[in-house]
């Protein structure tokens, strides 16, 4: 099947062999050979350790279309984003929200932002630093996940 709609204009790939499913359901050779590796590689290390988006996602995407980092990454994010407030308004619609913890963590998360942005610039200039202070948290973790 040749792909007829008005969004893209797939159908100069009639002749192609590697066709897949694009997003308008018709079929599209980039959606073909191409991703499906990576796709499947990402899908079964998800669900066998746990991970996903940011281990798996990004670099599959960047891998199978040649996409940059941050390309990759809001890729990503866009998809999480969209699955996350799926999900929240779910819950939000069937009453299973704690309205106060979500006070708290909406307050807590924007706090943190205002105090990161300055200090993001500042640390800019001062990698050493920035490494190693994310060095120190990482070990930090480790060691509170080792002790409990």
């Amino acid at each position: 099947m040749v792909c007829h709609c008005n969004d893209c204009d797939c159908s100069v790939h009639a002749h192609s062999p590697r066709f897949g499913r694009g997003p308008c359901g018709s079929s599209h050779p980039a959606y073909g050979l191409e991703i499906g590796p990576g796709r499947a590689g990402g899908r079964l290390c998800c669900r066998l350790f746990g991970i996903g988006g940011g281990f798996l996602i990004a670099p599959g995407l960047m891998a199978s279309t040649g996409m940059t980092l941050s390309n990759a990454a809001a890729s990503s994010l866009v998809s999480v984003s969209l699955f996350c407030g799926a999900t929240s308004l779910s819950y939000a619609v069937d009453g299973q929200v704690n309205w106060p913890l979500f006070a708290a963590l909406v307050t807590g998360g924007g706090a943190g932002a205002l105090f990161a942005a300055p200090l993001s610039n500042w640390l800019t200039n001062r990698l050493v630093i920035a490494r190693t202070v994310f060095a120190l948290m990482i070990c930090a973790v480790a060691a509170y996940m080792l002790l409990r």
